[in-house]
């Protein structure tokens, strides 16, 4: 379909294909009807869909995240058994060299005979305790997060016009 105006009547005009077509007089002009201008597709997309989106994405990403680090938190420290750390240490020590037997003492219990008896705390325990907790924290803390934007995203969404 080839639009044309008043002014090209009786006119040779080029059409986009290419070709030369003769525009009609202007009285056959006057007789055309005119073009009805297409309305544009509105799309069913809008702002409030894509803060919705925006918001969601975000909420999903936080609890990912959370749940990253519910995963990789190390395993927790199996319980202490005296009966199997008894046996253990009588088997080490009747293994021990007498070199060996004065660096345990040197070791563990000459600082006992100095400061007294004090709680046995094994280190690598209560790193591994810290680092749980720490996991514990930011897991728990990206969850609320996640809860947070995702409530805010419900209100904005709510709220902005339709």
């Amino acid at each position: 379909m080839l639009v044309i105006e008043t002014r090209q009547a009786g006119e040779r005009i080029p059409c986009s294909c290419g070709a030369t077509v003769e525009a009609p007089p202007l009285r056959k002009i006057r007789e055309l009807q005119p073009i009805q201008q297409a309305e544009e597709p509105t799309s069913a997309w809008s702002y409030r869909h894509g803060v919705l989106t925006a918001g969601l994405l975000a909420a999903l990403g936080l609890a990912l995240l959370a749940g990253w680090f519910e995963t990789t938190k190390p395993a927790p420290p199996a319980p202490f058994d005296a009966t199997i750390y008894q046996k253990s240490a009588a088997e080490g020590i009747d293994n021990l060299t007498p070199l060996q037997a004065w660096a345990l003492w040197k070791q563990r219990y000459e600082p006992l005979a100095v400061s007294g008896l004090q709680p046995m705390t094994n280190q690598e325990n209560q790193i591994r305790d810290l680092l749980i907790a720490r996991s514990d924290k930011y897991r728990n803390g990206l969850l609320i997060a996640a809860a947070a934007v995702a409530v805010i995203t419900a209100g904005a969404f709510a709220c902005l016009p339709k």
